[in-house]
């Protein structure tokens, strides 16, 4: 699979949002977007299960991030995963980096990666633009995704290009749609709709259906997050 990028598409930044998958504070419900935390510290925390060859798995992830300035975020993640009757965990880092912040001209473009060890081993760098599109409610995130799973009989490595779009409902209510191209590695693409609100003082809730890539088909989610130390 060829490495392209579709990066400018959109012209402003969004305020930030955050969702807590298994790879990280991201953005969405599965992949990143441009914005980072304003500064400060935040923690986030999901629940979600996946499918595959008729055997439910339960995922709780976690994450405990930083933002010095509100360009770069770090951290760590945890996750918890049950199948096959015991928990298997996994602990990591991730971390975001804002290239460019958006303007009228030009979208936000950010780099963010991850990495897990343990039961799930996989490892992730991503690039993407966020920008809305002008006289409308809607948000555009676009870019490429390249991840390594080393929890395999073999090791592999991909990419992946992700496309999302999400629409402002007021309030701080948003309506999300995502999904990227399949990883060779995974069973099917990455993809998830939903509900995302969040506060000015902080606070984050996800709801909809994902799928990881991992999954046979889409299963609920819900996420939630708070910033506990910083401006609130």
């Amino acid at each position: 699979m060829r490495f392209s990028l579709l990066v400018g598409l959109c012209v402003l930044l969004l305020a930030p949002l955050h969702a807590q998958t298994v790879y990280g504070p991201g953005g969405l419900f599965v992949h990143p977007t441009a914005s980072t935390s304003p500064a400060g510290t935040q923690a986030h925390l999901s629940w979600f299960t996946q499918e595959a060859n008729g055997a439910v798995s339960r995922w709780i992830p976690a994450s405990l991030t930083y933002s010095p300035d509100g360009r770069m975020q770090y951290g760590g993640l945890f996750v918890s995963r049950r199948a096959g009757g015991r928990e298997r965990p996994s602990a990591g880092a991730f971390a975001k980096y804002q290239i460019m912040r958006g303007s009228v001209l030009s979208p936000g473009i950010a780099v963010a990666g991850s990495y897990l060890g343990g039961d799930v081993q996989q490892s992730s760098l991503s690039i993407v633009g966020s920008g809305r599109i002008p006289a409308t409610t809607l948000t555009v995130h676009t870019g490429g995704q390249w991840a390594r799973r080393a929890d395999l009989p073999v090791s592999s490595d991909s990419f992946s290009r992700f496309l999302a779009v999400e629409a402002s409902l007021g309030k701080g209510l948003r309506l999300v749609a995502e999904s990227g191209s399949r990883f060779r590695f995974d069973r099917e693409p990455a993809s998830a709709y939903g509900l995302m609100w969040s506060s000015p003082r902080g606070y984050q809730l996800g709801i909809g259906w994902v799928n990881t890539g991992r999954s046979a088909s889409h299963r609920f989610f819900i996420g939630a997050g708070v910033t506990i130390a910083g401006n609130r």
